[in-house]
Order: C-alpha cells, then structure tokens, then sequence
C-alpha cells in the first residue's frame, strides 16, 4: 500500500513538473500575452465580478462555472492569467489522481498507477491544462463523475448518489449537452437486483435532486435575463444548425457566412439572422426554436446526407486528427518547445481503450454501464460537432481501458493465449487503420 501511494506521489509530482514546463514553454512563445476570442471574454468578465461590477458586462460563453472559478480566484489574488493557469495545472494534476482512482476500481492499484502516468504525458491534457479555456476544470469535474459512478455500482447508497448527481449538475453547467446524460444517472438505480422498487426510486429521486440542485443556481440566473430560455442562450438550435449544416462537409465545427465565431458575436448574429428569415423580432427561445425547425427541415429534405454526415462525426470522435477550433497543437508545435516532445497522443490510447471496452463488457456490469456512459457521452458529438477540447474529457474513462487493454495483452503473451492474443491484436489494428482514414 505505502508502495503504492509512493508511486502515485511520485507520478503526481512528474505531472505537475511537465505542466509547468509547459507553461514555462508558452511564455517563452510569441503567443505569450495573447487569449483566444473565448479566453478574452471569460477574462473580461472574471476582471469585472472581481471589482464586484459583474452587471456592467455580459458573459457570451456557455457554462458559466469555469469563469465564476476565474473570478474567485482573480478576487483572492490578482487579476493575471497565470493565477487561472496555475489552477488549471493543479485541477490537471488532481484529474491525474482521480483518473488513478478510476483505474484501480476498474482494475487493480497497478492499473491505476499505469493510468495515472499516462494521463500525467498525455499532451493534449497538458496542453489544455495552461490555457485559459473551461477544459481544465470539465475534465477534473467530469473524472470526479466517473470515480463516483464507479463507487455507486459498486456498493450504493444515499450519499453516493447525492454526491454523483451534484457533480453530474456542475459538469452540465460546464457543458450544457451533458444533460443528455441524466436519463443514466437517474436510470442507474434500476440496475441494482437486491433493492425493492420503493428503494430505487428513492436512489433514484435523490440523484436527481442532486443533479437539480447544483444546475438550478444557474438555470435560475439565466433566466432572469433571458425570460424563460431553458439552457439561457439558444445554445442548443445554434449548435444543431451548425454541427448540420448543409454548407459543412466536414464533420467539424465550422463557422457560417453571416455570424462571426466569436462568443460576443456570434449569439447576436444568429438572432439577427433568425429574425431577416422570420420577419418578427425573435428573443433566445424564439431563435433556438427557429433553428432547430431549421435544421429538421435539412434533415428531412436529405436525410442520407444527414445520417452520412453522423456517420463520419462518428468516425471523428475516435479519428486520430486533434481538431480545433481554438489553439491548432500542429502548429503550434513550431512556437512552443514541450509540444515536439513525443508525450503521448491520442492515437496511441484510442484503439487500446475501444478494445478494452469491447473485450470487457461482458465480463462486469461495471464494464457494460461504463459502455454505456460511454456511448451516451459520444451523443452529444455526434449530433454537434467532435472537435478535440469536447472530447477531450472522454479521456478520463478511455486512459484506465486503455491500460486495462494493454494489461490484457501483456497477461496474453505472457500466459501464450494466442487465440485470445489474435482476437485483441485484430481489435487494436483495426482500430488503427480507422483513426487515420480520410474523413
């Protein structure tokens, strides 16, 4: 056990002395003093709630968690950048531990260990882990999600499910397509066989209030200002119009000829453009409606080309090309020293962690709901858009099967189990050759 811990401390430190490395390397870049639109919008807010002047300026993002975070700390300590970068770091390094938790309730210490060191080298976590953007703190959040989703099928209780569906309501602040995942959390109870029904709908009732709890803060606040629109912006026909767009032939976010794809902008836009095609003054809700309408419309006049487009967007959450939308890390390699370090990507960890789940999802029911909140997460790409900072959460669950995998591999040969050996080799080469089609 102290072994253990000695180990886990040790991978830890490495993760933090890599992460401030790299923030070493961005300051000595040309890209040192400069934010992103998203990053410059979060930042402006965060300096004004840390004057207590929040009303005089209006947040264009979407969850709104991260920056209410920002201003905190903006208000304890300064308001520079760096503040919000050293805890993104510390929030990555806590996402490495939690990850290590992850591991050893799939597998054992050893698998923890293993994952823990991976996610520790991953460069997209430490990368995301020294910007500005909301990653960092959807990733800790999220890890946090899947360690209690792990405990609770693993011995349930009352306080395990309020504590799941109160971080299960922070990460779909963060990211509001999460909702699409409550119908899991609140479904989960009825998996369990030795509980009457009384006793899991209570489990059930209470995880939801969890969820409810920590989402209606902000659910409220929205709607003051925006008079009644569910998620406070029309997020939700927006980012339906544009992951379908007609205009789009790639399975990526994409900007469209009369918004800028700029936070500040881009809302207004699309209410502006909303209320040319309408001839009426539309609101939020009026807007988000137009373009959901909009876009069933799309669907229905081609239908092949939309379950063809799903197709491929389905292809690209498990594609080996880091789309961006933000920061480019291929190019960026050229402007920041620890990005040409071979830390690792993520077409090494995918075709292991879809194998893991495959092979392993018989064999559990931890393996099969974790299938299932797997496949439920890769909805919301699917339906929008799968560019690399949404995905990148993913990698809590997908690194520990990943290790889990590879583990399985090792046993095989080890053990001279060539049929099984065959099986899993087939698996991973597959799987390869699918990240690095043409999409």
């Amino acid at each position: 056990m102290s072994k253990t811990y000695a180990f886990l401390a040790l991978i830890l430190l490495t993760a933090l002395g890599v992460r401030l490395y790299a923030l070493h390397s961005y300051h000595k870049s040309v890209y040192s003093d400069f934010l992103l639109w998203d990053e410059q919008s979060a930042h402006a807010y965060a300096m004004e709630m840390a004057k207590g002047e929040q009303n005089k300026i209006e947040y264009h993002g979407t969850g709104k968690l991260p920056v209410l975070i920002m201003g905190f700390m903006y208000k304890i300590f300064s308001p520079r950048t760096d503040v919000i970068r050293m805890v993104h770091i510390l929030l990555g390094v806590m996402t490495c531990f939690f990850i290590f938790l992850i591991g050893k309730e799939l597998g054992s210490e050893k698998t923890g260990l293993m994952a823990c060191a991976v996610a520790a080298l991953y460069k997209p976590f430490l990368f995301y882990n020294i910007t500005l953007l909301k990653t960092s703190v959807a990733c800790f959040v999220l890890s946090a999600v899947i360690y209690m989703f792990l405990l609770f099928i693993k011995k349930e209780s009352i306080a395990k499910s309020v504590f799941m569906g109160l971080l299960a309501g922070l990460f779909t602040q963060i990211r509001p397509e999460a909702i699409l995942l409550w119908p899991l959390f609140m479904l989960m109870p009825f998996t369990l066989i030795d509980r009457s029904l009384k006793q899991k709908t209570v489990l059930a009732g209470v995880i939801f209030l969890g969820l409810f709890l920590c989402y209606a803060p902000f659910l409220i606040g929205n709607n003051k200002k925006t008079k009644n629109q569910i998620l406070g912006k029309p997020v939700f026909g927006i980012a339906f119009y544009l992951g379908n767009q007609p205009g789009n032939n790639t399975p990526y976010y994409r900007p469209v000829p009369f918004a800028k794809p700029v936070p500040r902008f881009q809302v207004a836009q699309f209410i502006v453009e909303a209320s040319k095609r309408t001839s009426q003054k539309l609101g939020f809700k009026g807007t988000s409606a137009f373009w959901t309408k909009t876009t069933l419309t799309l669907i229905k006049e081609n239908p092949f080309c939309f379950i063809k487009k799903l197709f491929i967007k389905g292809l690209a959450v498990f594609h080996s090309f880091e789309a961006c939308d933000h920061y480019g890390l291929s190019f960026l390699k050229s402007h920041m020293s620890f990005l040409k370090i071979p830390f690792i990507p993520f077409a090494l960890v995918m075709p292991f962690a879809i194998a893991g789940f495959l092979l392993l999802f018989k064999t559990h029911k931890t393996h099969k709901l974790s299938s299932v909140m797997l496949l439920a997460s890769i909805v919301p790409f699917i339906v929008f858009f799968p560019n690399a900072r949404f995905r990148l959460p993913l990698m809590c669950l997908l690194i520990p099967y990943a290790v889990l995998s590879g583990q399985k591999t090792y046993d095989w040969i080890k053990r001279k189990e060539y049929k099984n050996l065959i099986v899993i080799l087939t698996l991973i080469s597959v799987l390869t050759i699918t990240e690095f089609l043409p999409i």
